[in-house]
């Protein structure tokens, strides 16, 4: 046999170390092989440190070495299609590594709400799945709270929900004006006797800024 290959019977991969006289798989396998401490990982110990390289990676971001509680892709499609079968009015908490958890469906990454109606009903298109129930943040997947809507009847639900309400401006620092400011500088406007340039001085904004709240480009959903 060549020094180049592994000396386990019946395997001729290559040997890198030659010291080892073992390919890289057959040294991993061999019953001495040093195992991962983790719990329940049995990998093989890496840089004896007595954890292997993901056991230590998790180790330093969480403080332990225990798997997190993710589910199968299987699992959530599962869990999605149950939520069709619902028949209280209850919400139907879909739960996630985020506020607004997302699925993989089809190969594409999507909220939960918006992949269950596709189960159930179709690709919505360009329509967005509201929520009549509002906790469309917290994950509900209920059919029952669910429905289409086209772009200003989901900026008008977050309003409703108060997600964007008249103090957007004081929930999103990056808002440059708020609901009620967009009022004011449409009716004054509106009045006459002032031009985009001082509405934007007053408010403390670009002129473009003006611009596009009053021709509609920006706040659109807001009566």
């Amino acid at each position: 046999m060549s020094d180049d290959t592994c000396c386990t019977e019946g395997c001729k991969r290559p040997v890198y170390v030659k010291s080892r006289q073992l390919c890289s798989r057959c040294y991993n396998a061999r019953p001495d092989a040093p195992r991962c401490a983790g719990s329940g990982c049995g990998r093989r110990e890496q840089l004896r440190k007595g954890l292997c390289n993901r056991c230590r990676l998790r180790m330093k971001k969480h403080g332990h070495t225990e798997r997190l509680n993710r589910r199968y892709p299987g699992d959530a499609i599962a869990e999605l299609r149950q939520a069709a079968h619902h028949t209280s009015d209850a919400c139907v908490i879909f739960a996630g590594q985020s506020a607004r958890p997302t699925v993989q469906l089809a190969g594409t990454l999507m909220l939960a709400s918006r992949a269950a109606w596709i189960l159930a009903h179709g690709d919505p298109g360009a329509y967005h799945v509201l929520h009549t129930c509002h906790r469309g943040d917290e994950g509900c997947i209920s059919l029952r709270h669910l429905y289409l809507g086209d772009h200003r009847r989901n900026m008008a639900d977050m309003v409703e929900a108060g997600r964007s309400a008249d103090n957007h401006g004081e929930r999103n620092p990056r808002a440059k004006l708020t609901a009620d400011q967009v009022r004011e500088i449409r009716r004054r406007y509106a009045a006459g006797g002032i031009t985009h340039l001082a509405l934007a001085a007053e408010f403390g904004v670009a002129k473009g800024t003006v611009t596009c709240v009053l021709n509609g480009q920006n706040w659109s959903w807001l009566s």
